[in-house]
């Protein structure tokens, strides 16, 4: 503490103190130099010339001892002033050295990751299959990725469609073209015939640089496995359209020999609905055995031909489990015009239609 006193209450001497006693310096020397040269007669016949009048011998000396040191004070300032600025000039030279020096190392940095970067992209691209090229208004080549320059060599001074198809005109369907005159983006699928036939959909981006000029960035995916995947479904729907052609022929089939076996029956058969009762489809034997014709059988329904006593019993093999059989002979109802008959109620359901019985 007591040291952090001693040390505030020194004098620290300033470059003004050090000017000062520069000055006091200088001018004891001149007057010392004036006293032993008679610089004063000098003074004398220069002070003549600018037409001044004389100064006595004893003035002189003060006179040439003020001029004297303002031309030192002068010198002096002027000394400190450059001293200043050069000093001022290192400090700003070094601080563009270290600045510069940052720059150049972020650069390198920046350079390294920018690098880093592209390789990681490159292998992406390669990796997926993946081509990337831009291509300007003249169809010239100005960029391609390594990848795909391993394949089709180097694109300079070459045209897209000589580089990439072998061609000596523009492709049929450009999307380069499309692109560029439409402005927007264009999808196509193309086929790389230099790759083995290898399909790919290239997604054609229109651009302008930094100086205006119209240039397209095309991104070239392969679609192999889709392809694939397409060809696959496409034989599947076939076969399954082969399969449903097949299945509806053997229904088609199926229901006309139903059809031919119910009307010619001996016996009589009737289809009813399970839920309303009424009749949809009868065969001519029960139409001779009941005395109706096939347009009143379908008019009437299970009530219509069964007596009252009966259709609690009837009723409740509408409700048995379909495929359950029960057989009762019943007398023959008063709307009924044959004399007798037997009844056979067998409960079904079908899923492609709606719930039917058969009485």
């Amino acid at each position: 503490m007591n040291e952090a006193k001693k040390s505030k209450g020194r004098f620290k001497p300033t470059p003004a103190f050090y000017e000062a006693i520069i000055i006091v310096i200088i001018s004891i020397l001149t007057f010392a130099y004036a006293s032993l040269f008679n610089i004063h007669a000098f003074f004398d016949k220069l002070l003549k010339k600018v037409r001044v009048g004389p100064i006595s011998g004893e003035a002189t000396p003060i006179v040439f001892a003020i001029l004297t040191l303002c031309l030192s004070m002068f010198s002096i300032r002027r000394w400190l002033e450059i001293r200043h600025e050069v000093r001022r000039r290192m400090i700003a030279e070094e601080g563009l050295r270290k600045h510069k020096d940052q720059l150049e190392d972020l650069v390198i940095e920046r350079t390294r990751e920018t690098l880093g970067l592209h390789k990681q992209v490159e292998f992406i691209l390669a990796a997926t299959k993946t081509g990337l090229d831009i291509i300007d208004s003249g169809y010239n080549m100005v960029y391609v990725d390594k990848g795909w320059q391993k394949v089709y060599g180097d694109p300079g001074g070459r045209k897209c469609y000589e580089y990439f198809m072998g061609r000596d005109s523009i492709c049929p369907g450009c999307g380069v073209t499309k692109a560029l005159e439409t402005r927007k983006m264009v999808v196509t699928e193309e086929v790389l015939v230099k790759e083995g036939n290898r399909p790919v959909q290239v997604t054609t981006i229109p651009y302008q640089n930094e100086k205006g000029e119209w240039l397209v960035a095309e991104v070239n995916v392969d679609i192999s496995e889709r392809k694939k995947l397409e060809e696959e479904l496409v034989k599947h729907r076939d076969r399954l359209e082969d399969l449903i052609k097949e299945r509806t022929g053997q229904l088609i089939d199926n229901e006309l020999r139903f059809r031919l076996i119910f009307n010619e029956a001996v016996d009589g058969l009737i289809l009813a609905d399970i839920d309303t009762r009424r009749f949809f489809m009868v065969n001519k034997s029960i139409c001779d055995m009941l005395g109706y014709s096939e347009e009143e059988m379908k008019g009437l329904s299970v009530s219509d031909i069964h007596p009252e006593n009966e259709l609690p019993h009837i009723l409740e093999q509408f409700n048995a489990r379909p495929g359950e059989s029960l057989r009762s002979r019943n007398r023959c109802p008063s709307n009924v015009k044959t004399a007798a008959y037997f009844m056979r109620t067998l409960p079904l359901r079908r899923s492609s239609s709606p719930a039917k019985n058969i009485s």
